[in-house]
């Protein structure tokens, strides 16, 4: 493999990782004009135009791909995603049965194909996040649930979502959801009284981190929020 081929891409992958999507795409073109039939940078700008929201592009670096290699699981759930974002439900389950198809003959070598596509959901949830894009954030997150709902740290991030908007009550459902699902998720325990502090639910908040601390007695962050406890306790008997 070109050694410059690998150092474009791999600054590539780097700047797409940080949101500099446009940068991003200038590595991966510059690998690409080395090697042109490499099939995981055809993937990566598919992945950098989606984000630009330059979908109809995206498709053909994701078509060019499979062209090169008609079993990457990872360009066939791609195009799924993007399919069903542009509202092309048809071929977006024709390439989900494909990737779900090639998935079944990995014999388990990869892990399940709805929690692959759950996950890319989730982080381009975190990506739009990053950016201050709550709205398309939000969307992420949800799609996220919709396929796979029994992941704690999903719901986790959907509920600091709502924590920067101010949703409190949404959050709490949401980091309520984390403790369901897992009683011993100490991230929920510490977000859930967070936000019952936010909602000058002293008390309720108390009790969720003396939960938290049954489960994980040296927990630094719930240790640090039941002093701030103690100190508005302090300020409103005087």
């Amino acid at each position: 493999m070109n050694m410059n081929m690998r150092k474009y891409f791999n600054y590539g992958k780097e700047l797409f990782n940080k949101g500099e999507y446009k940068n991003a795409i200038h590595q991966f073109e510059q690998a690409m004009a080395i090697e042109p039939d490499y099939a995981d940078i055809h993937n990566y700008l598919g992945l950098s135009y989606s984000m630009l929201g330059k979908y109809n592009t995206a498709i053909q670096h994701f078509k060019d791909a499979l062209t090169i290699n008609p079993e990457y699981i990872d360009a066939h759930i791609n195009l799924s995603i993007i399919y069903t974002e542009m509202g092309k439900f048809n071929e977006a389950e024709k390439e989900y049965k494909i990737a779900f198809s090639l998935e079944h003959r990995a014999k388990g070598k990869t892990i399940g194909i709805k929690a692959r596509i759950a996950n890319l959901h989730k982080d381009l949830g975190d990506l739009y996040l990053t950016i201050g894009d709550y709205k398309s954030s939000e969307k992420e997150y949800k799609m996220a649930l919709s396929i796979a709902n029994m992941y704690p740290d999903i719901w986790l991030n959907l509920g600091k979502l709502y924590m920067i908007q101010d949703k409190f009550q949404n959050a709490l459902e949401a980091f309520e959801k984390c403790i369901e699902i897992n009683k011993n998720f100490m991230n929920g325990y510490v977000e859930k009284g967070l936000v019952l502090y936010k909602m000058k639910r002293l008390e309720e908040a108390k009790n969720v981190w003396l939960e938290g601390l049954k489960i994980e007695p040296d927990n630094i962050k719930i240790k640090v929020y039941l002093n701030l406890v103690k100190t508005m306790e302090r300020k409103n008997e005087l």
